[in-house]
């Protein structure tokens, strides 16, 4: 018997990332079922692709954020030589992929490269796709790769962002609220991205009267969780979700949610691909042009424009006197939302 063809697909990038590449596995496993698809990612990605079917295997880099740890994973990479893949493709292309690309060693290695790309980055590569040109949007881009890099067809329409969440985890996840819930995520790790304290303050006077059941949330590390103590200090009653560290039971917990307000930031894009209805908060221009083509009007609300632009759009923080994220109305996140509770109730 003829031994299936394997490919790697390569994405070391945020979390986010991996669930924008979710569409481009189902559509090349829908084409090509006989193909033996495995996924690389890092430890911390790999449950966002847990209970995939199209997903033969997905395999979870054992990574310290900020360095490498090659030598620690030298075993973990043996095993991925030993397959002998067919070829492999790194969607991202920066050192830590090109690096890896190299070791495992593909028949075949395909990777995105730019112009100002380093050398280590460029010489992984067989086959070097120069992205520079390419759409902004995180999903068109991924789209765009795969056809120039395997000369891929797409017969129909993309799929969704998808991710599966165990749902046998859902018990477990009721123990840091039990209830129905609107989620309010006020972090991210950027602080550029982040709508101000006092604007989550005002949002959340102006919903009291009416008792939706907010529950606020953030990411985390230390500033994060600080910045939702703050929220905490300046509004003693309102509910806090305490930190769920285990990502199989955040994601089970936020699929139990009736709708996510959230700045640009992972769960925003967790709970879209769960099909949890969202609001999305996006202010700085990287966020307009990337991750908010992805949702409809009905899932977003812009700031004004942003002035961060070039080499100032490339800090976590703003460097302006007015913030865009802040001039995103509290009163129209609230209209909004109540358009999407109206919505569900009607379609019950």
């Amino acid at each position: 018997m003829t031994p299936k063809e394997k490919i790697l697909i390569i994405q070391f990038k945020f979390l986010g990332d991996v669930v924008f590449l979710t569409p481009i596995l189902k559509a090349y496993k829908e084409q090509f079922p006989k193909k033996e698809l495995h996924v690389l990612v890092s430890k911390e990605a790999a449950p966002l692709l847990s209970n995939l079917t199209y997903v033969d295997k997905v395999w979870a880099f054992p990574r310290i954020r900020g360095r490498l740890n090659l030598f620690d994973s030298i075993n973990f990479l043996m095993k991925l030589r030993k397959l002998n893949f067919d070829f492999s493709l790194d969607f991202v292309g920066n050192d830590r992929g090109s690096l890896i690309t190299r070791f495992i060693s593909a028949k075949k290695r395909i990777g995105a490269v730019r112009v100002n790309s380093t050398l280590l980055q460029k010489t992984a590569y067989e086959i070097k796709v120069y992205t520079d040109s390419f759409p902004s949007s995180y999903i068109d881009f991924n789209k765009q790769f795969i056809q120039k890099a395997l000369n891929f067809q797409f017969l129909k329409k993309l799929p969704k962002m998808e991710i599966c969440p165990d749902y046998s985890l859902v018990a477990s996840s009721k123990k840091y609220f039990d209830g129905n819930f609107v989620l309010c995520h006020v972090s991210t790790t950027q602080e550029k991205k982040q709508w101000a304290l006092d604007n989550w303050i005002y949002f959340y006077k102006l919903t009291e009267k009416y008792k939706i059941p907010l529950l606020f949330s953030a990411g985390p590390s230390n500033a994060e969780q600080l910045f939702l103590m703050q929220l905490k200090r300046r509004i003693p009653e309102v509910n806090i979700l305490k930190p769920i560290n285990d990502i199989k039971i955040f994601i089970a917990f936020l699929s139990r949610a009736d709708l996510l307000i959230s700045n640009d930031s992972g769960p925003l894009h967790f709970a879209a691909a769960m099909n949890v209805k969202i609001i999305g908060l996006f202010g700085p221009a990287d966020s307009v042009r990337r991750a908010s083509p992805i949702y409809t009007s009905q899932q977003k609300l812009f700031g004004e424009k942003c002035e961060c632009i070039n080499d100032l759009g490339r800090k976590h923080f703003c460097s302006t006197n007015k913030r865009c994220i802040d001039t995103i109305r509290p009163i129209d996140v609230f209209h909004l939302m109540n358009k999407q509770i109206k919505k569900a109730k009607n379609m019950l």
